[in-house]
């Protein structure tokens, strides 16, 4: 009499084709929102650092507008057009600016200090930092600050003069912005002040 093989107890067929299939293509979906989640945590958090730096360095150029003279000594507080002269527009970078109007049409790429050293190689005063305290080179080399200075309204502070027109309250804008890859201007940030002219007691 031939003996009968019986299978193992709780032993089971193993996986089929289609099963195994379904199961890889669950595991594939599951890995790609996973990188897809990690790929917008990254793209949010440079943003953000991006955006951080662009605020920094506007109210940085912005304290150091308003912390200039609204006029030079026997200036016209009503003066149009603002800007430098040839002469204070000949110094380096911003060294020669004495006033708040010197800096109409201010712009450079990559943002420098005053005396137009690079920003994050800049030691303060003219100089360069020793190289190991220097942002690494090239890290700023998209990006471009621009200020530009006009006269507003005194009796609506938000709204701006016509070109021509004068009165004793200027606006100063900064703006920031990077290159992108197609050479165009992509506005990261844009801080604004208002300044005002108090003539001096008799």
């Amino acid at each position: 009499m031939a003996a009968v093989v019986r299978p193992a107890t709780g032993s089971r067929p193993a996986f089929t084709l289609i099963e195994a299939m379904v199961a890889l293509s669950l595991t594939a979906l599951a890995g790609a929102a996973i990188l897809l989640t990690i790929e917008t945590s990254l793209n949010a958090a440079d943003q953000a650092l991006e955006q951080t730096v662009a605020v920094g360095m506007a109210e940085q150029l912005l304290d150091e507008v308003a912390g200039a003279m609204y006029i030079q000594p026997g200036g016209d507080p009503r003066a149009f057009p603002l800007g430098p002269s040839a002469w204070e527009a000949q110094g380096a970078g911003r060294s020669r600016y004495n006033d708040n109007g010197d800096y109409d049409g201010f712009a450079a790429q990559p943002p420098q200090d005053r005396w137009g050293q690079p920003l994050g190689s800049e030691d303060d005063d003219g100089g360069l930092r020793p190289p190991g305290f220097r942002a690494p080179s090239g890290s700023l080399n998209g990006w471009r600050r621009s200020v530009e200075v006009y006269y507003l309204d005194p009796d609506d502070l938000s709204a701006r003069l016509a070109a021509g027109q004068t009165s004793d309250y200027r606006a100063v804008e900064v703006v920031i912005s990077r290159e992108t890859a197609d050479g165009q201007f992509r506005e990261i940030a844009r801080r604004r002040r208002t300044l005002a002219y108090l003539p001096s007691a008799p």
